[in-house]
């Protein structure tokens, strides 16, 4: 936002619009972080950790 807040949110399967409409995304496994970062980028990331995805990155 225009004053620099931080807004959390929590989303189940959001679709694909509402996904890269977010500026940053935090994916978290047993809580701990598996990915933070941009929200289009984290099919690039799973590749490298060789993760292929079959479906879309909210699936």
């Amino acid at each position: 936002t225009e004053d620099k807040c931080t807004i959390l949110v929590t989303i189940h399967q959001p679709s694909g619009n509402i996904w890269l409409s977010l500026s940053k995304v935090c994916l978290l496994v047993q809580g701990n972080v598996m990915y933070f970062g941009q929200p289009d980028k984290v099919p690039e990331y799973f590749a490298v950790i060789l993760y292929r995805p079959s479906l879309t990155p909210t699936s």
